[in-house]
């Protein structure tokens, strides 16, 4: 027993020996085994703690599990709430869209939140500066964060609030973060968040209570008891309310920033399969490429150690016993790399999306499922590499060239390259010298730098594809009113703007409901013929009588419907029998279209609009009628559609960082791959080279037959690249279809020869730089040995 022991320390001993000596090989091995833990673990690490975030957040400061808008009520005819199964807490508030008249010159959309309690117990304040709110009618206010971060309202300010014809003046007293905003406000229409398109205004209900002479109330937010169950509670909660005339019932699940952070959470699940796949199958096989060349550098030695009676089991142990030491090194580099990665993507999409807290959480499950997939992939080389070595005669192993020779040379079948330059000619042999690692390093570079570039077009597809949808449009800005006003009123005002042409519409919640399966949309009224608002029909066509509607792509996969398909649709307290006439293809999602005259009828809104579409002509000044558009007491909030391209295009730059750091380290892989096989050959080459030192070749000749080598190598991986970029970036924007809104695959003319070009430059570079550093070696050294090739 202690003489297999001490044969196990010998052998072990010899194994680490030889990757203490090949430092830059043991390097390349590790990094590999930390790339196969980082993916994987760093993006599922980060997409758990955006949901964790989003969680801790809510459960914390009390997001209320149900709102109900409604039309204005007086408190005091609000039923009694006690009875309900499931309920724990309610409270009332008045909400009132107005504008900020004095945020640094520039006008502000506002929503001022009437509350009945100065400190609420259902979405409860985080206060970021000063204090809450006093008790009673006091003017004061409390600002959500965003109106502090992105138009510099701070505690102490006085602040003037124009709703309707009504200015309230207030006194800020506290600026404070609330789960309703963990995410910016979105513009309501496009589900876009926009930063600083919103500022909240919190201030006491008393105060509306003295202008009027009662407590006006117009959303409840309820807060569920424990185990309660949600469906049956919110269903007594709308009966409880009876024939009030109800504008939105938002369950939690379907609240702006619940929704909006699922609906990304969702759209990162669809992608992060095939990226931790494909990166973690490349680190594998540039693991057993190395590990397989690692071996075979040793089998004379090997073989000797076999000839002193060691078996072939003992000398696989041994290197099992070594993989087992390189992955954990590897284990080790890449949960650094999967926390750093993790934290990476939480900033990055924090940033993006203004994100009021974030937590990073680590995942003990995620780290070691990830170990045991780096471990499996270190023993697995180990074994593919060493299994000849079980039965092999150790003769053999120490005599290979002897085996070598009795095979058919190479040298008749490769006659055509005697016609090239020396250099072009000993380089493209060395390559088909090793046509298994040759081709293993060029399907492994393609994979990898297909898999970046492929994401890179999704996402370009993706911005092309907004801004095709808006270019499309012949209105030049989108005019939201405070309320439903007459079209008369709002032409008429118009008309007061020289130039300009105007275009009513009709925009509400909604519900459409096909059997089970209930979503809330919005209803969107738009003029039958000749809209300003340009709507892609893609089947059907656009809706004329009361019961005809068309839906977006994104509600017919969801509701599996398609053109003439029945489906309810539930406005206020009403249920409604409509067709799916037409389905659109656009950016703007969970929309549904109906002809104007139609929602005014739903609505009971006749010959009013809630907002219109304005045509500025490019004569005219549009900062100007902008402005003009701001001052009529109607108007809530203008929307440029040059901003929305802006907004939209600001989300993707910066979803484009978190696309561009997986697309690197893709990139990286790839280079590390082929740079580490190429450095591989000239080591496994060093007496070649060095014979042609002494046969009087100089550093530069001999650097021309390496940049010939890898050049090759680049150029075929590149050539296989594009065939397989174009299937994977055509895989991927379907799967953005399928999540997101349909997209047409668009490629930058520039990304081709800036990936082609990176890949060649850095390919040929790095292996240059490692071939001089050889050349600098003792080329002498290596002619002592006579396994000439």
């Amino acid at each position: 027993m202690s003489a297999h022991r001490n044969g196990m320390r010998y052998l072990n001993r010899l194994v680490l020996r030889e990757l203490a000596a090949n430092r830059s090989r043991t390097l390349v091995l590790i990094l590999a085994l930390a790339v196969a833990f980082l993916m994987p673990a760093g993006m599922e690490m980060g997409l758990r703690s955006l949901l964790d975030t989003r969680n801790a957040f809510a459960q914390k400061h009390g997001l209320a599990d149900l709102e109900v808008r409604m039309l204005p009520e007086d408190l005091r005819n609000l039923p009694d709430w006690s009875g309900i199964a499931g309920l724990d807490q309610v409270e009332e508030r008045l909400l009132m869209p107005g504008i900020i008249e004095n945020a640094g010159g520039q006008p502000v959309n506002a929503l001022m939140v009437f509350l009945r309690r100065p400190q609420p117990t259902i979405n409860r304040f985080e206060l970021r500066q000063g204090r809450a709110l006093s008790n009673g009618a006091a003017a004061e206010a409390i600002v959500e964060r965003s109106a502090r971060e992105f138009h510099g309202i701070d505690a102490g300010r006085e602040l003037q609030v124009k709703v309707g014809n009504q200015t309230y003046t207030q006194r800020v007293v506290g600026v404070a973060a609330s789960p309703e905003f963990l995410i910016v406000a979105a513009n309501p229409e496009y589900f876009l968040p926009e930063k600083g398109s919103l500022a909240v205004v919190y201030t006491p209900l008393e105060r509306v209570y003295e202008n009027i002479g009662f407590r006006m109330v117009n959303d409840l937010i309820f807060r569920f008891a424990p185990y309660a169950d949600a469906e049956a509670t919110k269903t007594a909660i709308l009966a409880r309310l009876g024939n009030r005339q109800i504008e939105r019932v938002i369950p939690r699940d379907e609240h702006i920033s619940w929704k909006h952070i699922t609906l990304d959470h969702n759209v990162f699940r669809i992608f992060q399969p095939a990226l931790s796949l494909v990166l973690a199958i490349l680190a594998a096989a540039l693991v057993a490429v190395n590990f397989d060349r690692l071996v075979r550098k040793q089998y004379r030695e090997l073989g000797a150690v076999k000839a002193m009676g060691y078996s072939g089991a003992a000398i696989v142990r041994a290197y099992v016993y070594a993989s087992l030491c390189l992955a954990a090194a590897g284990i080790a580099v890449g949960a650094a790399g999967a926390i750093g990665f993790r934290s990476a993507f939480l900033l990055i999409y924090a940033r993006a999306h203004a994100l009021a807290h974030l937590e990073h959480h680590l995942y003990a499950p995620v780290l070691l499922q990830a170990a045991l997939i780096t471990v499996a992939i270190a023993v697995a080389s180990a074994l593919l590499a060493t299994w000849r070595l079980w039965n092999a005669n150790p003769v053999i192993l120490m005599r290979p060239l002897l085996v070598q020779a009795t095979g058919s040379g190479m040298s008749h079948r490769w006659d055509v390259l005697d016609r090239f330059p020396t250099p072009v000619r000993l380089g493209l042999k060395n390559l088909l010298r090793t046509p298994r690692l040759a081709a293993l390093t060029v399907l492994g570079v393609a994979s990898t730098v297909s898999v970046g570039v492929a994401y890179l077009i999704c996402l370009d597809s993706m911005q092309q594809t907004i801004v095709r949808s808006f270019e499309s449009d012949r209105w030049t800005s989108a005019v939201s009113f405070l309320y439903p006003v007459l079209g008369e009123e709002y032409e008429s005002a118009a008309a007061a703007i020289p130039g300009i042409r105007a275009e009513g519409f009709v925009r509400a919640q909604a519900m459409v409901a096909n059997g089970t399966e209930t979503i809330e949309v919005s209803l969107a009224g738009l003029q039958p013929q000749g809209s300003l608002r340009t709507v892609n029909v893609v089947a059907g066509r656009m809706p004329r009588a009361a019961n005809e509607i068309l839906i977006g792509a994104d509600l017919s996969r969801r509701l599996d419907v398609a053109e003439g398909s029945p489906l309810e649709l539930r406005v206020r307290n009403q249920r409604h029998q409509v067709v799916v006439v037409g389905i659109k293809s656009d950016v703007v999602l969970s929309e549904v279209v109906m002809a104007l005259p139609a929602v005014q009828t739903l609505l009971e809104i006749e010959e009013q609009a809630t907002g219109m579409f304005v045509a500025i002509p490019d004569a005219a000044d549009a900062a100007a009628v902008t402005a003009q558009l701001r001052q009529l007491d109607f108007v809530g909030r203008v929307t440029k559609r040059t901003t929305l391209v802006a907004e939209f295009t600001a989300i993707l730059q910066d979803i484009r960082k978190l696309v561009l750091l997986v697309a690197v380290i893709a990139l990286l892989v790839a280079i590390v791959f082929i740079t580490a096989n190429l450095n591989m050959a000239i080591a496994e080459q060093a007496t070649e080279f060095s014979t042609l030192w002494a046969l009087g070749y100089n550093r530069a000749a001999a650097t021309q037959i390496v940049a010939v080598n890898s050049a090759a190598q680049a150029i075929l991986a590149l050539a296989i690249a594009v065939p397989l970029t174009g299937v994977l970036a055509v895989f991927l924007n379907a799967l953005a279809s399928r999540a997101w809104f349909d997209q047409a695959t668009y490629v930058s003319p520039l990304l081709a020869p800036l990936a082609g070009g990176g890949v060649m430059l850095l390919t040929i570079g790095g292996t240059i730089v490692t071939f001089r550093r050889f050349w600098r070696t003792d080329l002498l050294e290596n002619l002592r040995t006579r396994s000439i090739q």
